[in-house]
């Protein structure tokens, strides 16, 4: 078990790295398609130490809460003043005629968001959220190295006055096969009894050595068959190549059940209490607590904090990438980029929802935490 103090500055620096990985995904993307960064740096408040390489300046804050990446002429109105202001253009770029001091810098100009092809900003914003993804796998990858449990054939536990008992399932017993049909794995065997409700099937299961044949009456839980057997847990350490690609397969779950989520909660099937946004206190304070149950844990919440990371940035909302992408499309549908006073419109509305939701998130967050202790 970790300490409280020990384990609150785990969890800072956990919610850190998942923002840090993030912010170097745009800053390796930006580099690739020679868009300039100003500024890179790790931490907020001020710079402990800060050293300039190339056009960017690259520094470590005192805070170690996420990270901080500054893209030349990101800010769309910054690149959009010169057109605006009504000076001639030469190549559609660059003003004609304009004093030096009124204008970037060539340099500047070469290097700025916006003057870069639509794909390689979509490129370098994409990329964020992507990093995100590639930091939960390799979480999730070092979660499944460290051992795992799985769901073995073998049952564990029997339900009283279930199908199972009446039919005459033992446990240990391991089952093999369902109706001629060999099983490969627990979830097979789930799938195929709750799709049987009521009906009589031939289960075949190897017990002391031999196999036999046990034919049960499915039972019903709601509308789908039950039987009311439990499976034997094992713990497996797997090697790299086995444990990458369970990452895999579990990322894209955890992607499905998060959008599922979100089916649910706009359907009205889930309770809005169960969805309630969380602030930054909160998350630290959830990560404290997944810390104190020890580093496995900690790396599968963590992995799954990155993934809901990367697909709420894809929201189209500016300020968020999502929002940044919707006005890449609508510049490529267009032709040309929204006016200065439309994209501050956009900037403002979707900033006054943030901040709603954040303060909203802050109040539960200090006034009702959310206790792991409590929760089913």
């Amino acid at each position: 078990m970790m300490s409280f103090l020990f384990t609150m500055a785990v969890s800072i620096i956990a919610f850190g790295a998942m923002i840090v990985a993030h912010e170097f995904g745009h800053f390796l993307a930006a580099k690739i398609s020679g868009i300039g960064v100003e500024e890179f740096s790790i931490g907020f408040g001020p710079k402990l130490f800060s050293f300039r390489r190339g056009e960017t300046v690259y520094g470590l804050g005192i805070f170690p809460l996420g990270g901080y990446n500054k893209l030349v002429g990101m800010d769309p109105t910054e690149q959009l003043a010169t057109e605006d202001a009504g000076y001639p253009q030469r190549d559609g770029k660059t003003p004609v005629g304009m004093d030096p001091t009124e204008r970037l810098a060539t340099e500047r100009e070469r290097l700025s968001f916006y003057n870069k092809p639509i794909l390689h900003r979509a490129f370098t914003i994409l990329f964020g959220p992507s990093m995100n993804y590639v930091f939960a796998v390799f979480l999730l990858t070092i979660f499944f190295m460290m051992g795992t449990y799985f769901l073995t054939l073998e049952i564990e536990s029997i339900m009283p006055d279930s199908a199972a008992e009446a039919a005459g399932f033992q446990v240990g017993d391991k089952v093999v096969a369902v109706e001629g049909q060999e099983i490969k794995d627990w979830e097979e065997l789930v799938r195929i009894t709750q799709e049987h409700p009521g009906d009589r099937l031939n289960y075949v299961v190897e017990r002391d050595g031999e196999q036999l044949t046990i034919e049960a009456t499915v039972g019903k839980r709601g509308e789908v068959g039950f039987l009311g057997i439990g499976p034997r847990l094992v713990k497996k350490e797997l090697d790299l190549f086995p444990a990458a690609l369970s990452s895999l397969r579990a990322s894209y779950n955890i992607t499905r059940l998060y959008f599922h989520g979100v089916i649910r909660l706009v359907r009205g099937q889930l309770p809005v209490e169960e969805a309630r946004p969380v602030s930054p206190i909160g998350i630290v304070n959830i990560t404290q607590q997944v810390a104190a149950r020890g580093w496995q844990n900690l790396l599968s919440f963590l992995a799954i904090l990155n993934i809901i990371l990367a697909i709420s940035n894809l929201i189209p909302l500016l300020p968020l990438d999502g929002g940044h992408i919707l006005l890449l499309l609508i510049e490529k549908v267009r032709g040309r980029r929204l006016s200065n006073q439309v994209v501050g419109i956009m900037n403002t509305i979707g900033i006054i929802l943030l901040i709603t939701i954040f303060s909203i998130a802050l109040y539960l967050d200090v006034f009702n935490p959310i206790n792991l202790t409590q929760m089913r």
